[in-house]
């Protein structure tokens, strides 16, 4: 069971996420976002959905819903600008970027409550190449 995260430097990397209880699961999340992160925010960026073809419907798609995490405060840190979270956030059209990694989870309902949780196996691996192909891009038009 995995989760994704990639970095202001646009790294990838995928990360172990087993079932665990949500203080656990906070810890983890906070370490991978980094830049001393104490408050996760769960984010819906459109061209994770429109572009990507991820879903964000945990009621209609159990298991198969992904969200995005980034630190709360990022901006106000003055950490490095995340392209591939900032592009699929449609920073482009609304000016806010969002800053710091980004770890892309599972988006589950339990009890009537979201909770995030590790992607189902088969969205992690077409997640993580079309993430991939995206980093590609952006690393082409950076450094040609």
């Amino acid at each position: 069971m995995k989760i994704i995260k990639v970095s202001t430097d646009l790294k990838i990397e995928e990360c172990d996420f087993l079932k665990m209880n949500y203080q656990e699961q906070l810890k983890i999340v906070n370490n991978l976002i980094g830049n001393g992160c104490s408050t996760y925010e769960i984010v819906y960026p459109v061209r994770l959905y429109t572009e990507l073809g991820m879903s964000n419907n945990p009621d209609i798609e159990p298991n198969k819903s992904v969200c995005m995490l980034v630190d709360e405060e990022g901006l106000s840190k003055g950490i490095d600008i995340n392209i591939v979270g900032s592009y699929l956030y449609r920073t482009d059209l609304h000016g806010n970027p969002i800053a710091g990694n980004v770890v892309f989870a599972g988006l589950t309902r339990r009890d009537g409550v979201l909770q995030i949780s590790a992607l189902q196996d088969d969205i992690e691996k077409e997640l993580m190449l079309k993430l991939t192909y995206l980093i590609i891009s952006f690393n082409w038009l950076l450094n040609p």
